[in-house]
């Protein structure tokens, strides 16, 4: 048994600061965003960063296999190692990695936006839909108390303005 965990200490470690970071910063990292700008940074800017940091890692290795002259089958079974296992981090810790690149989005703001939505349904007195006023963008009461806390909901109604401020992070993505 000792022998399994000095063998694969590295591995545990690994999987134990995942487990650590599912639990804690993941949770943390969403109650500074809105549902709508953390969906637009996984569809929009996760991948590409993802794809640059991938080829980048790629690159590297081959270039210091080509230094160390290894032969052309070994680089290119190097690069389908390091394709599929990019492929497979980008998916299986896409929270993880995501919590991480938001964290870093709050390390500097850049300015801050204000937007106003307008209550457009309201759904027995516990949840309400605003959109915005000068876009599409929709929040429901949730999005809305994570930054203004807990009010009685009873005091909204259909047709109220609602403020939110915003501060634009380093990776241009908004928070709060």
């Amino acid at each position: 048994m000792k022998e399994y965990f000095k063998k694969h200490k590295i591995t545990i470690i690994f999987f134990l600061i995942i487990i650590f970071l599912s639990f804690t910063l993941i949770p943390n990292e969403r109650k500074h965003y809105l549902t709508e700008n953390i969906n637009d940074f996984r569809e929009n800017i996760y991948w590409k960063i993802m794809t640059i940091v991938s080829i980048i890692v790629i690159l590297i290795v081959i270039i210091y296999k080509e230094i160390y002259k290894n032969n052309l089958k070994q680089i290119m079974a190097e690069f389908i190692k390091l394709t599929l296992i990019c492929l497979v981090y980008s998916f299986l810790l896409q929270n993880v990695t995501m919590s991480i690149l938001l964290l870093i989005n709050r390390l500097k703001s850049n300015e801050i936006i204000k937007k106003e939505y307008v209550v457009i349904d309201k759904i027995e007195n516990n949840h309400f839909v605003a959109k915005a006023l000068n876009s599409d963008a929709i929040i429901t009461e949730r999005d809305y108390f994570k930054q203004n806390g807990k009010i009685e909901i009873e005091k909204i109604n259909i047709k109220d303005t609602l403020k939110i401020e915003t501060k634009k992070g380093l990776l241009r993505i908004e928070y709060y």
